[in-house]
């Protein structure tokens, strides 16, 4: 059972509680009742396991859950959006490989890993489980 109040608890090998629900501007942990969907982001945490190990490093995440209050405080557009939604993880590997080396080593995975990746990112990587529209690869 995950403590989704310490900040330390390891929700898988390489994700804790605070990677998931850290509102960095408000200096808390998101819960339940701020709109985090505690099953999907350990979805997301297992999901970013698949990540890292085809990147063959580790990641800095940045957020994967916002409330979209938090959103809205920050002037996040959409307000809502698949942070909100618990389905998406904003990070770097910048100790081993640029941002270009992420997006190029991820673009040919994307369909095998399931997931989705924004093109317009320059000091983060955004990948997200929503289900895809036009492209796994796109641009916001």
């Amino acid at each position: 059972m995950i403590d989704w109040t310490n900040p330390n608890e390891q929700v898988t090998e390489h994700f804790t509680v605070n990677d998931c629900l850290m509102l960095h501007s408000w200096n808390r942990l998101a819960t339940a009742d701020d709109g985090a969907d505690l099953d999907k982001l350990a979805t997301l945490c297992a999901k970013m396991e698949e990540v890292r190990n085809a990147l063959g490093c580790p990641i800095n995440v940045h957020c994967m859950f916002r409330s979209q209050a938090y959103n809205q405080s920050q002037n996040i557009k959409p307000v809502a959006d698949v942070h909100s939604m618990s389905l998406a993880c904003d990070f770097d590997c910048n100790a081993t490989m640029s941002i270009d080396d992420v997006h190029a080593k991820l673009e040919p995975l994307l369909e095998s890993l399931g997931i989705r990746m924004e093109r317009n990112t320059t000091t983060w990587v955004h990948i997200d489980l929503h289900p895809v529209g036009n492209a796994r690869y796109f641009l916001p």
